[in-house]
């Protein structure tokens, strides 16, 4: 037969395991796995646009913003960074960023050698702990050329190559 819960898990609800799984079954309140299981999504925000960014300058320019207001001060905030990337240049070395307003939080190295032009799609990811704040945050990701004058492109077909993506995600941490 077929049973399920007609309310809402609560913290006083009882759960039954095998303890170490060596056969002895213990029980535990929810509550208790909570700081085991980890925590929940709070708010989810995203920007994407199909804009072709290239520069071939060794100094940052912005690909994608995205502003969250996290409804925790100590909640995490996870950013991912998605978009393809494509060089000319049989080797280059480029730079990728996540800043939150003005301060960068974390540097990504790439060295390219190849034998001519190269695109690829890549992923970045950062988790934000240090936040502390409930106010409106901008994170923003940032890339640069490590060769002067040669260019590092992401979305070089614009809409045909997928865009670029930058999510921000607020995770409650129950800690």
């Amino acid at each position: 037969s077929k049973i399920s819960l007609c309310a809402a898990i609560v913290d006083a609800d009882l759960f039954l395991m095998d303890d170490g799984a060596g056969g002895t079954i213990r029980k535990t309140t929810a509550s208790r796995l909570k700081t085991y299981a980890g925590g929940k999504v709070l708010q989810i925000k995203y920007a994407f646009n199909t804009a072709a960014h290239s520069t071939p300058s060794t100094a940052y320019s912005t690909i994608e913003t995205v502003a969250i207001t996290p409804t925790k001060a100590g909640s995490v905030i996870k950013l991912i960074f998605s978009g393809r990337s494509y060089t000319a240049s049989t080797s280059i070395e480029h730079y990728g960023s996540f800043y939150r307003d003005s301060t960068i939080l974390e540097q990504y190295t790439g060295q390219w050698s190849t034998s001519g032009a190269t695109a690829q799609r890549e992923i970045f990811e950062y988790f934000d702990a240090s936040h502390n704040t409930t106010s409106e945050i901008t994170y923003s990701f940032q890339h640069k050329s490590g060769n002067s004058g040669e260019a590092m492109i992401f979305s070089p077909n614009g809409g045909a190559d997928g865009g670029v993506y930058l999510t921000a995600m607020e995770f409650d941490t129950w800690l």
